[in-house]
C-alpha cells in the first residue's frame, strides 16, 4: 500500500502547485500532522511532519495530510510495529485513492471521532484546504484501534519572509550553504528581517516591528531547528540583530495588550524595576511547583498603585498577622479575589489556570475575544475571562488546541503571564546581572521571564 501512489493523489497536487502564487514573496503555508498514541509495549509516542510549503490557501488539505502521512509510513512501521496502526493507515489510503465520492467520506466517519464535528467535516471534505483552517489553531481527530487510543492533530502554520528579500519557489528553500529565517504569522502586528535566508555565523537584522494598534511588543523569541534559543541583541537604533546558527531559524513575535489601554497601568505598578517574586532561601526558584491562592494575593499586593482602601478580616484561615493577611484582606475588599466561601480562603491552596487568569482580568477595564479552548467550552464558568486573556496577548494554551482550566498553574507559568500583563518587554534584553537561581539554566523556556519577575526592589 506504501508505494500504490495514484494518480488521483499526484494530479491534486500539481494543481496546487499551478496554483497562482500571489503571496508567495510575503507568506508561505504549510501543516503540521502528528499522530500520538501508545506503541506495542503501551508507551506513548508521536510520528510527525511537516508539508512542503505553499504559497496559496487553496493547497488541497486531504491530499496533503494523505501524502504526509504516506511519507512517513516507514517511521509509522517502526514506531507503532505490532498495534493496529498500519491497517487504519492503509484502509484510509485505499479509501482516498479508490475514486469513490463517498469512500473518503465513510472512512472518517468510520474510524475518527472529534471534539470538533466541524474539523471532521472539513476533512471529509475533497474540496476543502488549507484556507478552510485558522493558523496555528490545533485540530484533532482521534480513533481508536483494538483499545488504543491515537490522536492525529493537524495544524495549519504561516510564515512570513523578510521584505528585503525574494521568493525562492513554493518550498522556500534557501540557497544552498545558507539557511532559512522565517517569521512565524502574528495576528497582531508585523515584524521584518532583512533577509530570507543567510549563512551560519552572519548577523540577521530584524528592521521593523510594528504592533497593532493599541498593542505593544512583549519579547521576540528566536529558535534554531531544535527548538533552542539563539540570543537576541537590542541595538541603539532599536533593531535587533542575532547571530545565524547552523540551521534554520524561526521567529516569532509576543505582542501583548498595552497596559494603560486595558487599564491595568492605572492599578498595577508597570515599572520594570520593580520585583514581584522571588526564589527560596536555598538559591532555587522552583519554577514548575504550584502557586498557592496566598501567594497570588502576595504577588498583586505588591504590585498595586494603591492600597488604601478600607479593610477587614474576613476569613477564619487568614488571621490578623498571617504572612497573606494584608494581601488577601485588601485584594479581598477591592473584589479582585474571593474565598471558597465568606469565611475560608485556603491561601495555601494551589490556584488553578482559570482562577489565576480570572483574578488577571479583574483589574482591567476592557473584554477581548481570544482562541477558543476545545477543554473551555462556551459554558465553562470561566470562559470570559480566558478569552479575554487570551485576546489581550497574556495566555497561550497548552498544546492541541487546549488550556487546561484546572491544573494547577505553576510559578514559571505565572511569570510569564504576569510579564505580559505588565506589559514588560524582554526583547533583545540582557539578563546577564541579573538574579540567577541554581534550577532555573538559562536554556530554560521560562528563565528570562523568571529573571524579569525576580530581579530588582521586592516592595513592602
Amino acid at each position: 500500500m506504501k508505494r500504490k501512489v495514484t494518480r488521483t493523489l499526484a494530479l491534486l497536487l500539481m494543481l496546487c502547485m499551478l496554483l497562482p502564487q500571489t503571496a508567495l514573496a510575503a507568506t508561505t503555508y504549510y501543516i503540521d500532522v502528528s499522530i500520538t498514541g501508545p506503541d506495542a509495549a503501551g508507551v506513548e509516542r508521536t510520528v510527525s511532519g511537516t508539508s512542503s510549503r505553499y504559497g496559496t490557501l487553496a493547497t488541497p488539505l486531504a491530499a496533503e495530510v494523505v501524502t504526509l502521512i504516506h511519507d512517513k509510513y516507514g517511521d509509522l512501521e517502526t514506531v507503532y510495529a505490532g498495534t493496529g496502526l498500519r491497517e487504519v493507515v492503509d484502509t484510509g489510503a485505499a479509501a482516498f485513492q479508490s475514486g469513490e465520492p463517498s469512500a473518503w467520506d465513510d472512512y472518517v466517519d468510520t474510524y475518527y471521532d472529534s471534539v470538533s464535528n466541524a474539523f471532521k467535516d472539513t476533512l471529509k471534505d475533497k474540496t476543502s484546504t488549507f484556507g478552510d483552517l485558522k493558523v496555528n489553531q490545533a485540530n484533532q481527530v482521534t480513533y481508536t484501534t483494538e483499545g488504543r487510543l491515537y490522536t492525529v492533530t493537524i495544524t495549519l502554520k504561516a510564515y512570513t519572509t523578510g521584505s528585503g528579500s525574494s521568493g525562492s519557489g513554493t518550498s522556500g528553500k534557501p540557497p544552498a550553504g545558507q539557511y532559512e529565517v522565517v517569521v512565524a504569522s502574528e495576528d497582531r502586528g508585523t515584524l521584518e528581517v532583512d533577509r530570507q535566508s543567510s549563512p551560519a555565523g552572519e548577523q540577521v537584522t530584524i528592521t521593523g516591528i510594528t504592533p497593532e494598534n493599541g498593542y505593544i511588543l512583549a519579547d521576540i523569541i528566536v529558535e534554531d531547528d531544535d527548538g533552542n534559543p539563539v540570543a537576541l541583541t537590542l541595538l541603539e537604533d532599536g533593531t535587533y540583530i542575532f547571530t545565524m546558527p547552523e540551521s534554520d531559524v524561526s521567529i516569532e513575535t509576543v505582542l501583548v495588550a498595552d497596559p494603560a489601554v486595558t487599564g491595568i497601568a492605572g492599578r498595577l505598578n508597570t515599572d520594570g524595576k520593580l520585583a514581584y517574586m522571588q526564589g527560596k532561601a536555598d538559591g532555587n526558584f522552583y519554577p514548575a511547583s504550584p502557586v498557592t491562592r496566598g501567594q497570588v494575593a502576595t504577588i498583586f499586593y505588591r504590585l498595586l498603585n494603591d492600597r488604601s482602601v478600607a479593610v477587614q478580616s474576613t476569613f477564619d484561615d487568614v488571621p490578623a498577622g498571617s504572612w497573606c493577611a494584608d494581601a488577601v484582606n485588601t485584594l479581598a475588599a477591592l473584589g479582585i479575589v474571593k474565598g471558597l466561601d465568606s469565611h475560608t480562603f485556603a491561601p495555601n491552596r494551589p490556584i488553578t489556570r482559570a482562577q489565576f487568569v480570572t483574578i488577571c482580568t479583574r483589574f482591567a477595564k476592557i473584554t477581548a475575544e481570544g482562541e477558543r479552548f476545545t477543554d473551555v467550552p462556551e459554558t465553562h464558568w470561566a470562559y470570559g475571562a480566558i478569552s479575554t486573556a487570551s485576546g489581550l496577548g497574556w495566555v497561550n494554551g497548552t498544546g492541541s488546541g487546549l488550556f487546561a482550566p484546572d491544573r494547577a498553574i505553576t510559578r514559571a507559568e505565572t511569570a510569564v503571564i504576569m510579564n505580559r500583563v505588565l506589559g514588560r518587554s524582554m526583547a533583545g534584553k540582557s539578563y546577564e546581572t541579573a538574579r540567577k537561581y541554581l534550577d532555573v539554566p538559562e536554556t530554560y523556556w521560562a528563565w528570562q521571564n523568571i529573571c524579569e519577575a525576580s530581579d530588582g526592589v521586592i516592595p513592602q
